[in-house]
């Protein structure tokens, strides 16, 4: 598998995905290449090619270029390192591992999986690299397979031209039996710490960017605002967008009800955060998954999540959360207010949230990636 970072407990979509396999798939011999410093058999530590300068200055030297220099870095020493390396099929995770994945797999004369976790158009909202675009393109293309996560990717890899008979759906999973008995902050102490009160809570979790719908959740917030007496909004996370939200809050008149941890959060700190909410929103305007949307209801939570990526298939609209188009500020914000307001119709979607998790345990992602490996391996 050809990971260029592997970092446990970071907070990628990716990452825990990689991470939980790696626990979870007992009956494969899985060897990952990336940079890293984790001390585990499995992990084979790659020092990237001294070319990552040389290549940065060629490509001209700024912010992009550093990064994609690096990145062709690390796929020449994944490949030198992987070559000689017995081998029954090579795995790479969207475009990052798939300048060195084909042709290794090639050379190797093995199959090639690829698992698209999203795509650059997608992530950039359309405004990507094109070149990065054509690169997934490729990567679709050289694939035996391509491996998603959601009914949403699916259809991202088939207007890649990915032909559909390649496409194998794995739903991404948790330990969600362990997340939802986790260790937390007390409820208590997390509204304490913010001069809550009892206040009704709606939380964010996540990059505060675009693609994550946060300029969304604060026009639906400030008619929820309108309507539920002293209601609080916390966005948990750090991102491009932050400052400017934080501007837009206090123009709206908004900055004592809205507030902004953009610290790291440990877990404790985490689920406490998630427990103290009356709702977790997550109003992406583009989500492959929606791994918090998961978290969330593996800690009995009630969910308002976007309809427009893969939350809305984690979740059964009106049972365990609600489902809504979060560009429609009215109705995002009229079904806000509904969960801020009757906790009781929340504390039953949590109920039902929970249930509902069970069906993305990370057992079940492994399973089905195990049975992916030996659909190639044949």
């Amino acid at each position: 598998m050809l990971v260029p970072e592997y970092v446990p407990g970071a907070p990628s979509g990716l990452m825990v995905h990689v991470e939980g396999l790696l626990e979870g798939i007992k009956d494969a011999d899985v060897t990952i290449y990336a940079r890293s410093k984790v001390d585990d058999p499995r992990i084979h530590a790659v020092a990237p090619a001294p070319v990552g300068p040389y290549l940065a200055e060629l490509l001209g030297g700024d912010r992009t270029a550093r990064f994609m220099a690096n990145i062709t870095a690390y796929n020449l020493a994944a490949y030198h390192a992987a070559l000689e390396e017995p081998t029954d099929l090579v795995h790479a995770h969207d475009w990052l591992g798939a300048i060195a994945a084909p042709a290794l797999a090639e050379a190797k004369s093995v199959p090639f999986l690829l698992t698209l976790h999203s795509t650059e158009q997608g992530r950039s909202l359309g405004a990507g690299s094109p070149q990065l675009a054509k690169l997934e393109r490729r990567a679709v293309e050289a694939a035996d397979l391509v491996v998603v996560a959601s009914e949403f990717m699916a259809q991202e890899a088939r207007d890649q031209g990915c032909p559909g008979e390649k496409i194998r759906h794995v739903a991404h999973g948790l330990p969600i039996r362990d997340i939802a008995s986790a260790p937390a902050m007390s409820t208590k102490d997390i509204r304490h710490s913010m001069g809550l009160g009892d206040a009704p809570l709606a939380v964010f979790i996540g990059r505060i960017a675009k693609p994550k719908g946060c300029r969304e959740l604060l026009s639906a917030f400030s008619l929820a605002a309108r309507k539920v007496d002293d209601c609080q909004l916390v966005f948990a996370g750090s991102g491009p967008d932050a400052e400017n939200l934080k501007a837009n809050a206090k123009a709206k008149g908004l900055a004592s009800r809205i507030h902004f941890i953009q610290q790291t959060l440990d877990l404790p700190h985490k689920w406490g955060l998630m427990d103290a909410a009356d709702v977790v929103v997550l109003p992406s305007i583009y989500e492959p998954f929606g791994v918090v949307a998961l978290e969330a209801m593996a800690r009995g939570r009630p969910v308002l999540v976007s309809s427009l990526g893969g939350c809305a298939e984690l979740v059964e609209d009106e049972v365990s959360g609600l489902v809504r188009d979060p560009r429609d500020r009215y109705v995002f914000g009229e079904s806000l207010t509904e969960l801020l307001a009757n906790r009781e119709r929340g504390i039953a979607f949590g109920k039902a949230a929970l249930e509902r998790a069970g069906r993305f345990d990370r057992t079940a992602m492994c399973e089905g990636t195990l049975a992916v490996y030996r659909e190639l391996a044949k």
